[in-house]
């Protein structure tokens, strides 16, 4: 178990500034603001200690990382500061090692020896569980999420192109994903709906004689079943939202990365 929340490695030879966390998590209430214990206002961790319970103290991890608001109450934003390994990141993700190894900023030591990385506006929960992963902290990585930050787990995985460290949590988060049963196709064919597309023309299976009606919770589900390359998954939700809806599907940040 970690010593503390924001120290990735003991041996950190690199700090990952989150700036203007939880931006786009729709799921946050606009009057919370981070406590003062949270975050070091000069731009280092402060070390919280985890709870002895670990049910317990997991849910006080992830309350503290969904706490967190883009600006501090004086109107500063704000900025959370992980202790991490530059290997680790390198090993499990091309885009950091391009940071790290290459020609950029990234790549030069601050004055204490250690690599700044900067980053804004990921959802702060889902950013330290993907950073737990690349870590090798599996007891840390929550055995059930919630839809939406499974999706913004997706969407850093899918941005630092680190899927391939990730996806096997993505199968053990399976059982969360009911919006996925929901939407599922039965393999037997049926009349009706039939008449509006026809399966033949796109390889599709038979659809079903009733379609549930494609919402916000199913267009997270498709983009989740894109990100993890669950084909059948996401056929299912792809006929379901062409079937069902007169509209373009759009949630947020999720529409922008799966078109």
């Amino acid at each position: 178990m970690k010593a503390s929340l924001l120290e990735l490695d003991p041996q950190a030879d690199a700090l990952l500034i989150l700036q203007k966390p939880n931006s786009h998590s729709s799921h946050l209430s606009t009057n919370k603001r981070a406590s003062a214990g949270s975050i070091d206002r000069v731009g280092y961790p402060i070390y919280l200690e985890l709870d002895d319970d670990e049910s317990a103290g997991r849910s006080d991890v992830n309350d503290e990382m969904r706490s967190l608001q883009t600006c501090l109450e004086n109107g500063d934003l704000n900025q959370v500061v992980f202790r991490v390994s530059s290997k680790h990141l390198c090993i499990a993700s091309p885009v950091f090692r391009r940071m790290i190894q290459g020609q950029f900023k990234e790549s030069e030591p601050n004055e204490q020896g250690l690599f700044e990385i900067r980053t804004s506006e990921w959802d702060a929960e889902a950013l330290l569980i993907v950073l737990d992963i690349i870590h090798g902290h599996d007891s840390d990585v929550p055995k059930r999420l919630s839809l939406e930050v499974i999706a913004q787990i997706g969407i850093i995985a899918d941005y630092y192109d680190c899927l391939e460290v990730v996806k096997t949590f993505f199968r053990n988060w399976h059982s969360c994903m009911k919006i996925w049963e929901n939407y599922s196709i039965r393999p037997s064919g049926s009349a009706g709906v039939l008449d509006l597309l026809d399966p033949r023309a796109c390889d599709l299976p038979p659809l079903p004689h009733r379609v549930k009606p494609f919402d916000d919770e199913a267009t997270i589900g498709l983009f989740v079943a894109w990100i993890v390359q669950d084909h059948a998954r996401f056929r299912d939700l792809t006929v379901s939202a062409v079937v069902s809806t007169q509209h373009r599907c759009t949630r947020g940040d999720y529409s922008a990365h799966t078109s």
